[in-house]
């Protein structure tokens, strides 16, 4: 397998923060409807990548280049603007989709190249992000105070102690603890591979769940979450695995704690 050697651009943190606003710009353009895509803003100087790119390198070095296209902009730019101007709301949707994963997948390979390198890149954990959790709950001596809960996936929220580093958030509306800095760390590796033990609707749930998905898969499970009973069935025909899970998540009962308990099982 090769491996690329990260380029001194994939190391600044300025290129991070470039393609974590394009990311959000266009999430915001896959989430607009019939009634106001129109308004949404495509051109350069609303795009984060190219105010990067354009002072400090030839444009056709953006990882968005196509080749030989007008402006040099990519072939999923094109068609969404095209259908803008042409009142193609479908069109319009299925460009920006497109759009919105090439952005996601650069911005996690660059997420994943510097969360790697702490030493140059000492980033707290920001609010929102997933990490793992050692379990313990502690006092402001660093003494236990009760029982462990099982090491797991948690997120991060506000911090309001002048003690504490970090306050994290369980999943499944389980409560919230307040922990030092060395409880956490990035998601284990070995729980991506876990998911291979499990029914394809349950790898595709605990993803969802957790934080483990693509930006791709984030914006599809927003979708199913949001679909009309006919729409849910046409998002099945595509994606059978995450409507099976969505279907058994959220009306099964005991079905996602079970599903939980097997990951640990498979994991220790």
């Amino acid at each position: 397998m090769n491996v690329m050697t990260p380029t001194e651009r994939d190391l600044d943190p300025k290129w991070l923060e470039a393609l974590n606003k394009s990311a959000t710009h266009h999430l915001d353009g896959v989430s607009r409807d019939e009634n106001n895509y129109g308004g949404f803003r495509l051109s350069g100087t609303n795009c984060a990548v190219c105010d990067y790119v354009g002072p400090t390198l030839p444009w056709h070095d953006c990882f968005l280049f196509d080749g030989g296209l007008r402006g040099g902009c990519c072939g999923e730019w094109w068609s969404a603007r095209t259908a803008q101007e042409n009142s193609d709301f479908s069109t319009f949707h299925s460009a920006e989709l497109a759009l919105y994963g090439r952005i996601c997948a650069e911005l996690e390979r660059v997420r994943k190249i510097q969360a790697v390198l702490p030493e140059t890149n000492p980033v707290p954990y920001p609010i929102g992000s997933k990490v793992w959790w050692d379990g313990m709950v502690m006092d402001m001596t660093g003494a236990g105070v009760q029982e462990p809960f099982p090491p797991q996936i948690v997120e991060v929220t506000y911090n309001n102690s002048s003690i504490f580093d970090y306050q994290i958030k369980l999943s499944g509306g389980r409560g919230k603890w307040f922990v030092y800095k060395n409880q956490l760390s990035l998601v284990p590796y070995k729980l991506q591979s876990t998911l291979e033990g499990l029914e394809p609707e349950e790898a595709a749930v605990l993803e969802w769940q957790q934080g483990l998905c693509s930006c791709f898969k984030k914006a599809l499970w927003e979708a199913i979450t949001r679909a009309d009973e006919d729409n849910l069935d046409l998002l099945e025909r595509g994606f059978p695995a995450e409507v099976k899970g969505y279907k058994l998540y959220a009306f099964e009962s005991g079905w996602w704690q079970a599903v939980e308990k097997k990951q640990r099982d498979l994991t220790i």
